[in-house]
């Protein structure tokens, strides 16, 4: 019978059993205990005061535990705190010690395939992978007031952040609590003060270019200050943009961060003058040690990203989607304050930014491979000419699209790529807007296309039989159509499909494309089981399958093992609940995307954690 117990036994349990060196080899589901040297004596109990000190923290946030039933947490997430303080051998070598164990982890790695899939990091979704990506600590308005206590305890006697975990993500806190959560003040040792470089923001809304630095002594410093890694989810809160400014001036040595604004949030907060801003202006610190920057904001005013990006000189990473309308005055800033940039991400509702500018600001930024920015209804298609002069590129995705023909400027009319080999640029998308009114023109396009992409691995939109006749060894991603998906089978290097296929479309003689692992159906339209039997001939190595909205006649079909054998991750619409059971029920190493189903029993098996401890797998990218 499946044990019953409480989340904190669990934890305590854990934690003991860490107290002893774990043997890093695992055989028939078991481990041994390593012995100690005399010499090593002091550092064995050094190492198991330092355990001590966690096990209290665990404590003081497992005082009003729920009941652990099952493997499965029903409401405090104890289990995610432990994740903080076991290394990734001992997780799986606790998922090989009873059945309970190993059912709640395989859920967990359900939960977090979707993230591996969409944001397509790569490799093989496995336990190892899923759990290197939990590395925050959640904290909302269910425990703000136990890690509070937890926060204090951490600075009284001068310890460090990272006994609780390597970041947090605060969703739902109100500012003043957040805001008296990092300026939690601790000493700074055997110093007396310490000075802190930091930039000048004014507290008013003005569109300021101008970076002002001012030198700060402080005595004692903020808590905030250690954070590495921060997450802030902003909704229906008091957030404005001052208020986030104060927030971030909590924090000095923040290596990554993610912002989330929402639309409803409020504007201004009134806040007591300390030590990181006064009457004018709020003193944030020069991040020097960001290099990823995630924002997400509703704000429309531009001056918003202006702020942020003066704090960020050696950022390398900038996600940016925004409600504003980005200009080319933006991107001049950018390459001002970011020299370091690597990969930058744009995305709003349309932006005014102009071929030269594109030129200019690629130019500049001599590190960059990987460039995103869309729509783009302002560039005439002149910017690709200049291609070539940008060695580092990888990625290129600047899309000039039809919603915006009005305001858009004319077409080149010769639509050329530059004439030298960027060998590094694997993915290109240029939009569906440019048209070829001869073959000669086209033809000339291809031919410079070749040259300057020789290893193109995505051109995205781009599906006509030339091109993959053009990349037949190296394209990995491509849209199948009826024109094209005769000739699939010619590119034995491809991994990626997406079908755009009218209904009632027929497949008889379509040659077996036995490379391709991934597939995504992006229609609409029922599609019965003879369809789907004619598309498992064709792609007979499937792994992973999107086929939302087209029905559920492939539920009887996968209840079958034969049927897509390789089938890993199922991506489908919403339907009946008791249909996808069955699915689960038959064959219960399939992840369903949107739907979540209890490790039972009688689907216990060790498939996933067999892979992780296979060193010899191939492995696919998503």
């Amino acid at each position: 019978m499946q044990e019953q117990t409480t989340a904190k036994d669990h934890v305590l349990s854990v934690l003991e059993e860490q107290q002893q060196d774990y043997a890093t080899t695992v055989k028939s589901s078991s481990f041994t205990a390593v012995s100690h040297d005399e010499e090593d004596f002091h550092l064995f109990e050094r190492k198991k005061k330092k355990r001590k000190e966690n096990s209290d923290l665990l404590i003081l946030l497992s005082e009003e535990s729920d009941e652990f039933d099952g493997g499965w947490l029903r409401l405090k997430d104890e289990w995610m705190i432990v994740l903080e303080f076991l290394p990734i051998g001992s997780i799986l070598m606790l998922a090989m010690t009873r059945k309970a164990n190993y059912g709640w982890i395989c859920g967990y790695v359900r939960r977090m395939a979707r993230l591996l899939i969409e944001k397509g990091l790569g490799g093989r979704f496995s336990i190892t992978k899923m759990l290197r990506m939990k590395k925050k600590m959640h904290v909302d308005s269910n425990n703000f007031k136990q890690v509070y206590e937890v926060f204090k305890e951490i600075s009284l006697r001068n310890g460090s952040l990272t006994e609780l975990s390597h970041g947090f993500l605060f969703n739902g806190i109100h500012f003043e609590q957040l805001y008296h959560l990092l300026d939690i003040r601790k000493s700074l040792g055997h110093l007396d003060e310490l000075t802190v470089e930091t930039v000048c923001l004014p507290k008013k809304e003005i569109l300021s270019f101008e970076r002002i630095f001012l030198k700060k002594q402080i005595k004692d410093i903020p808590i905030g200050y250690e954070l590495k890694n921060l997450e802030l989810i902003i909704e229906y809160s008091e957030y404005g943009v001052q208020t986030l400014y104060k927030i971030l001036a909590k924090c000095r040595n923040l290596e990554s961060c993610q912002i989330q604004v929402d639309e409803n949030s409020k504007k201004t907060t009134h806040l007591y003058s300390d030590d990181t801003f006064d009457e004018n202006y709020i003193h944030v610190p020069l991040m020097n040690n960001l290099k990823h920057l995630d924002v997400d904001s509703f704000e429309e005013d531009p001056q918003f990203m202006f702020d942020l990006l003066k704090f960020c000189p050696n950022l390398e990473t900038l996600h940016y989607a925004c409600e504003a309308t980005p200009k080319d005055e933006f991107l001049k800033f950018v390459s001002e304050m970011c020299p370091k940039l690597r990969r930058m991400t744009i995305q709003s509702e349309y932006s005014r930014i102009t071929d030269d500018a594109l030129v200019d600001f690629l130019t500049r930024q001599k590190e960059m491979e990987y460039l995103d920015i869309r729509p783009t209804p302002m560039i005439s298609g002149k910017v690709f000419k200049h291609l070539d002069q940008f060695e580092k590129l990888k990625y290129l995705r600047i899309r000039r699209c039809l919603h915006y023909a009005s305001i858009a400027p004319q077409l080149v009319d010769d639509f050329q790529l530059g004439s030298r080999p960027l060998p590094n640029l694997h993915y290109l998308d240029i939009g569906n807007n440019y048209r070829f009114s001869t073959h000669v023109k086209f033809d000339r396009f291809e031919n410079s296309l070749k040259l300057v992409a020789p290893n193109l691995k995505d051109f995205y939109e781009m599906d006509k039989t030339s091109i993959l006749e053009l990349y037949a060894t190296t394209l990995e991603t491509t849209i199948g159509t009826l024109t094209n998906l005769s000739e699939l089978h010619l590119c034995t290097n491809l991994k990626r499909v997406v079908l755009q296929i009218p209904e009632n479309s027929k497949f008889d003689g379509i040659p077996v494309c036995p490379h391709v692992i991934e597939l995504k159906f992006h229609f609409n339209y029922y599609l019965d089981s003879t369809v789907l039997l004619q598309l498992a001939r064709i792609f007979p190595s499937v792994e992973v399958l999107d086929i939302s909205f087209c029905g559920d006649s492939f539920v009887e079909l996968l209840k079958n093992s034969s049927f897509w054998p390789k089938l890993v991750y199922l991506k489908v619409s919403p339907t009946r609940k008791e249909k996808l059971i069955n699915i689960d029920n038959a064959r219960p190493s399939i992840y369903i995307e949107g739907f979540q189903f209890p490790i039972i029993p009688n689907t216990f098996n060790y498939l996933w954690l067999e892979r992780d401890l296979n060193v010899r797998n191939e492995y696919f990218l998503t």
